[in-house]
């Protein structure tokens, strides 16, 4: 399913503090306003543009960052914490983006969405150490090394999985919609890959055909995005929580959507992309589907933590800082 490189655009009606694009070298303001646009440009260099509801428009990797240390402030959480069996996790910020692209595939028509609960997400995929420490298991000997990502894993191991690892911490992990999965990765790029539209730049963030070397790697090897996450492009593919429909996009709720009730075959969103696979796959806004209850060798998964204020169901349960 090849695409050509995505390109983003804006709809109309957002307000900005200032237009990154303005000019401000050419223009000749009398003396008594410069330190007043000095002050505007330090504003939005440092804070995140806010909707007048007060979320936090995440339009570029500037005001992703400002946007995750404003929530950790908010919230009086880290903006990385690890949990008991060594997961660590980053921070995602509510926030308002556009998602999809108009040079992607038809299924990713561009359209306006609003996350407005944040959430942490695992820096890394899961990895086969991960799996085994949780399961007591061994699943999938494709691709081994306790710190590649755990392959051949069908939607229904990745969601047992994570049954199994809330009963042992007493919190609420799931897996990402889709929504927040694209969110997450793209971390206020518009751009097909985190740092541009390239492939040297997908190179730099993650394993895909041209570099693999015709295998998976230990996660976390390439550079992270705006938000800290490693991985989000390439390497493996990564189970979302919704079912897929191609025309999701032009019915698809503004706030929090959660994806289709029902899909033919039941078919599950894949993201990310993976080794093996080239660049167009690899791109954040890219889409990939597959039966929830069949798999590849190249099929992993990562899993999200809602911020909540829920107590642990049992004592001593780790839990990110309040």
């Amino acid at each position: 399913m090849a695409a050509p490189r995505a390109q983003f655009s804006y709809p109309s009606g957002l307000s900005f503090v200032i237009s990154r694009g303005s000019p401000l070298k050419n223009c000749t303001p009398i003396l008594p306003w410069k330190p007043i646009i000095a002050l505007a440009v330090a504003t939005f260099v440092t804070r995140a543009v806010v909707a007048a509801d007060g979320l936090a428009i995440v339009d570029s990797p500037e005001t992703a960052v400002a946007a995750q240390t404003e929530c950790a402030a908010k919230l009086g959480r880290a903006v990385e914490w690890a949990n008991s069996i060594g997961m660590k996790f980053r921070l995602i910020p509510a926030g308002e983006f556009i998602m999809g692209s108009r040079n992607g595939q038809p299924d990713e028509t561009p359209h306006r969405v609003r996350l407005t609960r944040p959430f942490y997400m695992g820096c890394f995929e899961v990895t086969r150490a991960h799996w085994e420490t949780v399961t007591g298991k061994k699943l999938s000997d494709a691709f081994p090394g306790p710190e590649v990502p755990i392959n051949q894993i069908t939607w229904y191991d990745a969601t047992s999985f994570i049954k199994k690892l809330n009963t042992q911490e007493g919190v609420e992990y799931r897996l990402p919609t889709e929504a927040e999965w694209e969110f997450a990765a793209r971390a206020g790029s518009t751009t097909a890959y985190p740092g541009g539209d390239t492939e040297q730049d997908l190179a730099k963030a993650g394993w895909y055909a041209a570099n693999d070397g015709g295998t998976l790697h230990p996660a976390g090897q390439k550079a992270a995005n705006a938000f800290g996450l490693h991985d989000m492009n390439g390497n493996a593919w990564e189970w979302c929580e919704d079912f897929y429909d191609a025309n999701y996009y032009a019915v698809s709720p503004i706030e929090n959507p959660t994806g289709p009730p029902l899909s033919t075959y039941r078919y599950r969103v894949l993201r990310g992309g993976a080794a093996f696979f080239d660049a167009n796959f690899c791109r954040s806004t890219a889409r990939n589907y597959y039966q929830d209850s069949r798999t590849t060798k190249l099929i992993g998964f990562r899993i999200v933590l809602p911020v909540t204020t829920k107590p642990p169901a049992k004592p001593g349960a780790p839990q990110p800082k309040r």
